[in-house]
């Protein structure tokens, strides 16, 4: 029996936004659900085209209930046949990415085709949705379908990018981005077009032009995108290991041996980072003073808001949907139920629950 993981993140705010991704969730799950029930998989081939099929469904239940746009990311685990391992497939669209953790080997995104790790993303901008995008056709411009191999004990988990933005380490504040002299001088060559040289102590003769790194003015370290993506995997894998805050023996005031991640912790503590990280943004914009209903010029008004942008833009973290969902590979005991956890869109919305599953897991 395969297991489902679905999970939609609505495009900007509002009613339209969450109600195209409680479509997209459905629409999505109701055709694997299906599928998976009457027709036996023999190869991938065959779960990527109901993936696909799923998406397209999807689509056109956000048109038939006149949502708006929407990320999703669709995942299916099926065991392989006379092997212990299983296999993962992965359909998304959009800014919600799947990860695997794997307690020797750490975290891996299963999503990498979506977006290019060896350049600087744009956060601002999802990549594609579903949905009425152009007023009836969904943007595909990322559409992408991955695979890779997983193993029994191995965490599989998605997350919107409320979660995964917030362990990047430029959004963070803990790193900055590395600036090179081309970024600064578009009129410059490229950069296969220019020699390096190491060697001149004196000024360069005329005609001899390099590429050079930039030496960072940064009290913290500068990255490039490569390594952009790699110390946020990294950071993950320490959340998940290690826990959001570290367990204390309440005799002894010590740290004891954190407890091996499941999908409840995993969960949790991946949720509580994002929500501590962009503390401080939260209360800039729940300060009182900033509502307060008195008359002010238009250049007064612009000179607040600028203010409050400029008090936002210096500290860390990324205020966004935060939602994330996931499964341990081979739990199938239903006396040992696999728990998620639901984060609602809006703090002012459900108090946070958690859900107990069998088999298939989704949220909204």
């Amino acid at each position: 029996m395969g297991r489902i993981l679905a999970l939609a993140d609505g495009v900007n705010w509002g009613d339209g936004a969450r109600l195209a991704a409680r479509c997209a969730v459905r629409g999505a799950m109701d055709h694997l659900n299906h599928c998976i029930l009457t027709h036996q998989f023999t190869n991938t081939n065959e779960v990527f085209h109901e993936l696909l099929a799923s998406f397209h469904r999807a689509h056109s239940l956000i048109l038939q209930e006149e949502g708006m746009l929407t990320t999703l990311c669709v995942a299916v685990a099926l065991p392989v046949s006379n092997s212990n391992s299983w296999v993962l497939c992965v359909c998304n669209v959009g800014d919600s990415l799947c990860f695997v953790y794997n307690s020797s080997y750490g975290v891996r995104e299963v999503t990498l085709g979506s977006h290019d790790s060896s350049e600087m993303r744009d956060m601002r901008n999802a990549g594609g949705a579903l949905g009425p995008v152009d007023g009836r056709n969904p943007q595909l411009q990322n559409l992408t379908c991955s695979e890779t191999f997983v193993e029994s004990g191995d965490l599989i988990f998605i997350t919107s990018d409320g979660i995964s933005d917030n362990f990047d380490p430029v959004v963070g504040k803990f790193c900055v981005i590395k600036k090179t002299e081309e970024n600064e001088n578009p009129a410059l060559p490229k950069l296969t077009d220019r020699k390096l040289s190491v060697t001149a102590s004196g000024p360069s003769h005329h005609g001899d032009s390099f590429h050079r790194t930039k030496s960072c003015a940064a009290s913290i370290p500068c990255i490039d995108a490569t390594q952009r993506q790699n110390l946020m995997l990294l950071r993950m894998r320490d959340i998940i290991s290690n826990g959001f805050l570290p367990r204390k023996d309440t005799l002894n005031d010590e740290p004891v041996t954190p407890r091996p991640p499941n999908p409840s912790r995993l969960c949790t503590s991946l949720t509580q980072f994002a929500t501590q990280l962009s503390t401080a943004k939260r209360r800039v914009l729940e300060n009182p003073e900033l509502y307060k209903k008195e008359k002010l010029t238009k250049s007064e008004e612009r000179a607040r808001r600028k203010m409050v942008r400029e008090r936002i833009a210096d500290l860390p973290g990324k205020l966004d949907h935060a939602s994330v969902v996931a499964y341990r590979v081979g739990c199938t005991n239903r006396n040992n139920k696999t728990k998620y956890r639901y984060e609602p869109k809006h703090e002012n919305s459900l108090p946070t629950e958690t859900v107990e599953a069998n088999s298939i897991t989704c949220i909204v």
